[in-house]
Formats: C-alpha cells, structure tokens, sequence
C-alpha cells in the first residue's frame, strides 16, 4: 500500500496550511471593512498565528486531525460542483465530513494520511500554476459567490460559474496527480531508494575489475 513517512510531521504540516487558510478566509471579511492601513497586516499575522497552533495540534495529535483536514478538503473540492441550495452549506459539509474523516482516520491512519496529503498539495500545486484557485477555495468555504477578476485572461471567455468548475477540475486533477507520484514511489526498491550515485558507481566499477580478472561475468 501507499505510506509516507513521518506522518506526524506530515500531519502537522497539513493541519497548519489548513488552519491559515481558514483564518485567512473567515478574518478578511472582518478586515476588509476597516479603514486602518496595517489591516492586512494583522491579517497575515493572524493568519500564521492560526498555522503555528494548527502545526502544534497537529503533531501532538495526528489522528483526529489526519481525518479532519481530508473531511474540510473534501466538503471544499464538493463545494466547487455542488450548487448553492442554502447558505453555510459548505461549513456544515465540512463539519460533518471532518467529524466523520476523524473517527475514520483511527481505523484508516495511513488511507486518511495519504488521501488527506493529495488533496492539500493538489490545492497547492494547483494554486501555484492558477493562483485565482486560492481565492475560489477562499469564497467557496464562506459560501460565497466567486467572482474571478475581470483583468485574468485566462479567464475572459468564461462565466463565473464556468470558472469555479473549471478551478474545481484543477485542484481535482492535481490531487490525482499527486495521488499517482504517491504511489510511484511505492514502488521503487528501497535499495534503489537508498544507494548513492558514488556507491552506485563503485559497484559497477569492481564488477569489471572483476570481469577483467576472470574473465567471466560474476
């Protein structure tokens, strides 16, 4: 099967990008109507205050949090496809996947680790080659409407609701991407993991040596 390791770390990791994501999302509002220069700020810092905690919980206790940040990304990347029927759907979602994720990452430790890391640093990666994909998932968990800016060329021939399906289907393919590295790993010898280039290559030099001494293979 497929594992990482260190998943404590790994754990640790995930639970403080999704701490200061939720932070960034929910305080903006509060921010964004205030008239002071340092407003944004104080935002990010609360932000990182946010991740700090989320990383310390997240390494003290990994399991509930494992299924936690796979439940909050899961309602998120429904969210993007899902329509808006009543407001604070994607909350209540993400509650209730999250506290279902969390009693199934006791059972399912390294299955919740490894789906949990995909869909985080599919959202990510996805991010970083779309970067109106983090604000999409900063829209969607406050349930609101996004609304791409106008000046992306990438997005001028599409409506809003076009480029949210469209952003959805991004983050969606990355974590498959991921998803498949995770699993290419796997199957990788350890040995061919762990030796070095150096040893690799003395190898390979004492076996002609050895080939030129006795004139047969070894």
């Amino acid at each position: 099967g497929i594992s990482i390791k260190q998943p404590r770390f790994a754990s640790g990791v995930m639970t403080a990008l999704l701490g200061g994501v939720l932070a960034f999302g929910y305080l903006e509002l509060l921010f964004q109507s205030a008239a002071f220069p340092l407003a944004t700020v104080a935002l990010y810092i609360l932000a990182i205050a946010a991740a700090s905690v989320g990383l310390c919980l997240g390494v003290l206790l990994p399991l509930p949090f494992i299924g936690v940040c796979f439940g909050v990304c899961l309602a998120t990347l429904l969210g993007f496809f899902l329509p808006s029927i009543y407001p604070n759907q994607v909350p209540l979602l993400s509650l209730g996947l999250a506290l279902i994720s969390a009693l199934l990452s006791i059972r399912f430790r390294t299955s919740m680790l490894v789906l949990a890391t995909a869909l985080e640093a599919g959202a990510v990666a996805g991010s970083l080659v779309f970067p109106n994909l983090f604000l999409c998932i900063v829209t969607v968990i406050r349930s609101e409407t996004f609304l791409p800016p106008s000046t992306a060329e990438d997005y001028d021939y599409m409506s809003a609701a076009q480029s949210k399906l469209f952003l959805g289907t991004c983050w969606g393919v990355s974590s498959a991407i991921i998803l498949a590295i995770l699993a290419c790993r796997q199957q990788i010898p350890p040995s061919s993991r762990t030796e070095s280039a150096p040893e690799s290559l003395l190898v390979r030099f004492k076996s002609l040596l050895r080939f030129d001494k006795d004139g047969v293979s070894p």
